[in-house]
């Protein structure tokens, strides 16, 4: 394998687990919106699923404040709107979220799992991820939980 593939690999990973972990440009053009819409699953439509597939689509359109928005009260008590967005780095960009199901651990607290598609940008590698965020409903809403 060559060195740029496993760079590659490895950058995914740190890229992921950072994302998991918590569950410069302002803005891209509005134009490429309609090629990144949300993949919603037929199987699953519960809120907390749906509301973690509207935050993914603000992180993938580059919607800083809207994707901050779903962020739980204590953490934006906590962390500034440019702390949020200097969280994220540049190395990949994010193509499409899906939501593959979402369990309910409690009345007020549910895990729900994606699947991102990340593209690099140094290279033609699309690679699809899975991974699980916490959602948390406080006051009958239902918002992404940094762990």
């Amino acid at each position: 394998m060559k060195l740029i593939n496993i760079l590659q690999l490895l950058m995914l990973a740190l890229t992921m687990s950072f994302i998991s972990s918590c569950s410069k440009k302002e803005e891209d053009n509005k134009s490429n919106e309609t090629s990144k819409q949300l993949e919603i699953s037929t199987k699953e439509s519960s809120l907390p699923g749906q509301r973690a597939l509207e935050r993914w689509n603000a992180l993938i359109n580059k919607d800083w404040e809207k994707a901050y928005s779903y962020q739980s009260p204590n953490y934006r008590k906590a962390y500034s709107k440019e702390d949020f967005r200097n969280s994220f780095g540049q190395a990949v960009k994010w193509e499409k979220i899906k939501l593959l199901s979402t369990t309910n651990a409690s009345e007020s607290i549910a895990d729900v799992n994606l699947e991102l598609t990340v593209f690099f940008y140094d290279g033609d590698m699309k690679i699809p991820n899975s991974f699980t965020e916490r959602w948390q409903k406080i006051d009958g809403i239902w918002w992404h939980f940094k762990k």
